[in-house]
């Protein structure tokens, strides 16, 4: 590829904006599957250097992400590669974000070599253990078991079913496609930092040790959390229901679509937001809840509950305390 030759490159993430200081190829801001999508097009030249001044600003606080970018060219060569943007190591902004893109990438069009590790592509029914090589599964067919190993990874799961273990440490991000997806963290110290997307999977995941970060779908969503701390939302619009047995760490849960049931923990503080569908919550521990436009049912347990009640019925029963800022059209019995 000669330095002259004309480049498109499209950056887009999970969640989060990325954005350029530069501007000396063209730029301009789109939607590609449903998500805010930068792209840059110009002269390898241009290009490169408007990559070696890319922003990311994440949309929620201390969420994992994975950004993906598609590159092609003016002779026929073509690319997309996805890289893990974690909270933990880059505070919001990804430091590491350009210098990432910017080394080796567009050597890597020509040659089709990965920039951060193996990409196994699964189109048949696979047992992949991941590693230390493996950086990203794509399990687009076939009934598929992942192993994950040391991070950051990604893994994408596609039409069959895809049961997926998290391994003793590393970063993933998970994906979910069309066919049901199992997420398994109970292996010792799991899941040291997890956000998993399960899509139009019906989805069953359960927490490990480690914080996780949880955004679901279409499909149902049946969570079991572990030791680690919990960020968990259901989509605005059109979500699965959820079923969530929060775990010991404390969690955030914004149920704002489709029915939910949720469960909490003694001796934790949690603070569950609810949307428009129908609720159940038992709360048994130091819960902050805010009622939504739907029904909202509440049992509460021995530790302090404070409840905001939304347009929404809501029902409140049980408890040691109860401080409602504001319960709407509460009905305590």
């Amino acid at each position: 590829m000669s330095s002259n030759s004309d480049v498109s490159v499209t950056l887009s993430s999970i969640f989060g904006t990325i954005s350029s200081g530069a501007n000396f190829g063209t730029e301009f801001h789109t939607i590609v599957n449903q998500h805010d999508a930068l792209i840059i097009q110009g002269s390898l030249g241009e290009v490169n250097q408007d990559l070696a001044s890319l922003q990311y600003v994440a949309s929620f606080v201390g969420t994992d992400d994975a950004l993906e970018i598609s590159v092609s060219d003016t002779g026929g060569h073509s690319m997309t590669h996805y890289v893990p943007i974690l909270w933990n190591s880059d505070a919001g902004t990804n430091a590491s974000l350009p210098e990432t893109l910017a080394a080796g990438l567009f050597a890597s069009l020509t040659t089709g070599t990965n920039l951060t590790g193996e990409v196994i592509i699964a189109t048949t029914d696979s047992v992949i253990n991941m590693g230390t090589t493996v950086s990203a599964v794509f399990a687009s067919a076939g009934n598929n078991t992942v192993n994950s190993g040391i991070g950051p990874e990604y893994v994408s799961t596609g039409q069959g079913t895809a049961v997926v273990n998290l391994g003793s440490s590393g970063d993933i991000t998970i994906a979910g496609g069309a066919g049901a997806l199992i997420v398994n963290g109970t292996a010792a110290g799991s899941s040291s930092h997890s956000l998993i997307e399960s899509g139009q999977s019906a989805a069953s995941i359960t927490g490990g040790d480690g914080a996780i970060s949880v955004v679901g779908g279409q499909g149902n969503l049946v969570f079991q959390g572990g030791a680690g701390s919990t960020f968990l939302t259901t989509a605005p619009e059109g979500g699965g229901n959820l079923s969530a047995n929060l775990g010991a760490g404390n969690s955030t849960v914004f149920a704002l679509s489709g029915d939910s049931i949720i469960r909490t923990q003694n001796g934790t503080s949690n603070t569950i937001v609810e949307g428009y569908g129908n609720s159940h919550v038992f709360s048994n521990g130091l819960d902050t809840i805010t009622g939504g436009s739907g029904s909202m049912w509440v049992q509460t347990g021995q530790a302090d509950t404070t409840i905001t009640g939304g347009a929404g019925a809501a029902t409140v029963t049980g408890g040691r305390a109860i401080s409602p800022t504001r319960v709407g059209r509460a009905q305590p019995c």
